[in-house]
């Protein structure tokens, strides 16, 4: 097969889809040497260009616009095609597939930043829902959705997990936590950790305010925000600015500095309102970090038993949460076990197999 991919959030600064086109065609184009995968980009940056992936005698990199890709997939006679970011800006000859990473416009349209651009976006990717022979949910719960929501035939809806990037499972060195700690001022022996863009469908003003009921905690622990600033994050800063120096925004965060921020954790927080899946929660169960989250959406369905769940919107209950994790040592322990066994479960060569054999149902059945 000559397989096309959107392959252009690999190119642009790395966000959750960014990690999962790049880990999933890594380990892709790894397995698989029997197919051709053509690389469709329309940006002209170059990315991450010392990428293995892109060095592979079966993998082709072709850039051009987002308005030419269905006309270029066309030209280079691709067999099928898999739009990996919500819409088929290709076309395959025999078939197509499109992922679907959540639905977080339709459950939440009031954390939306431009409605009317949003309300657009989701016309045609329903559109492309529609027209695409496999549909790549990750997560039972974003299946879920998208059969609500678009209307979708559950039959042609295959759940595929994210994976976990490996350097998670291996640890850190106590030296690389005291200089990430340096770097970011946090100054209190232990902190409590969140990771992810803020913006207001993370919750994290439930999470600031859960933090100021615990005064307690002050002395020892900080609040650690670990993530780039999305849109309407002034609230965040005006709560943080109440406890001075106790709540930290590191902004954008390399990955280098993500996994030893993660290694120096004693409690990770996620009180998202929703997720289509929730890669910090996995980044943090191989950690071997304790995991308190919302008890919404897949957050549940990916935590399993290696979390205590809140509902995200009490500060209350979250305020709970957090007192109960920290004052139980044994709680603690039982966590760190659950979540390093469970991160198991989750890896890019398992998705990757599961991608290529959705590929290969469609390819076989039209055929």
């Amino acid at each position: 097969m000559r397989i096309g991919i959107d392959a252009t959030p690999l190119f642009l600064r790395k966000g959750g889809i960014g990690y999962y086109a790049q880990n999933l065609l890594e380990a892709l184009t790894r397995i698989d040497s029997k197919n051709e995968y053509l690389l469709f980009k329309t940006t002209a940056n170059q990315g991450d260009s010392f990428l293995p992936l892109l060095t592979r005698p079966n993998v082709k990199v072709i850039q051009t616009s987002k308005h030419w890709q269905k006309w270029r997939s066309r030209r280079e006679e691709v067999d099928l095609y898999h739009g990996t970011n919500f819409r088929l800006r290709g076309s395959g000859k025999i078939g197509n597939v499109v992922t679907i990473h959540d639905l977080a416009f339709k459950r939440f349209p009031q954390f939306l930043k431009k409605q009317w651009g949003q309300s657009l976006s989701f016309l045609k990717t329903k559109r492309d829902v529609q027209r695409a022979d496999r549909v790549i949910a990750v997560s039972r719960h974003t299946a879920e959705d998208i059969v609500e929501f678009f209307k979708s035939d559950p039959r042609k809806i295959r759940v595929i997990y994210h994976g976990i990037d490996e350097g998670f499972h291996r640890g850190v060195s106590e030296n690389a936590v005291t200089l990430v700690k340096r770097k970011f001022h946090i100054e209190t022996p232990s902190y409590l950790l969140f990771v992810g863009t803020v913006e207001p469908r993370k919750n994290l003003p439930t999470l600031i305010r859960a933090f100021q009921y615990l005064p307690d905690l002050h002395s020892d622990f900080s609040l650690v925000l670990a993530g780039g600033f999305g849109w309407r994050y002034g609230e965040v800063v005006d709560l943080s600015r109440s406890l001075e120096n106790r709540v930290i925004l590191t902004g954008y965060i390399t990955p280098e500095d993500l996994i030893s921020l993660y290694g120096g954790a004693s409690l990770f927080v996620y009180p998202s309102f929703y997720e289509g899946f929730g890669i910090p929660l996995l980044e943090a169960m191989a950690m071997g970090v304790p995991i308190i989250a919302s008890r919404t959406s897949s957050i549940p369905e990916v935590a399993g038993d290696a979390a205590i769940f809140f509902d995200p919107f009490s500060a209350e209950d979250l305020a709970a949460a957090i007192s109960r994790v920290l004052m139980a040592s044994s709680l603690v322990d039982s966590l760190r076990i659950k979540g390093k066994e469970r991160a198991k479960m989750f890896t890019w060569n398992r998705a990757a197999r599961e991608t290529l054999s959705c590929y290969q149902e469609v390819f076989f059945e039209k055929s």
